[in-house]
């Protein structure tokens, strides 16, 4: 069962607490879109999931660096301010009760990739890239 956030997310509809102006929107559209189409193919039944990820990847990548770096605390203390939108959007969502690991670092990890992600985490890296 897919988690209500993630639910919403993935018919365009963004948490209370997502930062994107309409440029980002459309992009986030795009690469949902995408998604659901490799996932038919890749993986088949979970296009909702997928689709959830295209639409929150950048949830908070309009937000301020600074309010990021506020957000995240200790994490992250050496990465630059572009990528930092990304673990804290996924601890936002855990925050919300998502407790889908590797949706969770799909999100987390999708600016720089990571050798732990499965095939959802890889589309949002290489869509996304």
């Amino acid at each position: 069962m897919i988690h209500p956030v993630l639910a919403a997310a993935a018919h365009g509809q963004y948490p209370e607490w997502a930062q994107l102006g309409d440029a980002r929107r459309l992009h986030t559209a795009r690469v949902a879109a995408l998604m659901a189409e490799w996932a038919d193919v890749i993986a088949p039944g979970d296009a909702a999931r997928w689709r959830a990820a295209g639409h929150l990847h950048d949830a908070l990548r309009d937000a301020p660096a600074d309010e990021l770096r506020r957000m995240l605390g200790d994490r992250c203390l050496d990465w630059p301010d572009p990528l930092l939108h990304a673990p804290a959007a996924a601890q936002r969502l855990q925050h919300d009760g998502v407790d889908d690991e590797s949706f969770l670092l799909a999100i987390a990890d999708h600016p720089l990739g990571s050798s732990q992600f499965d095939a959802l985490g890889w589309v949002v890296y290489i869509r996304d890239f």
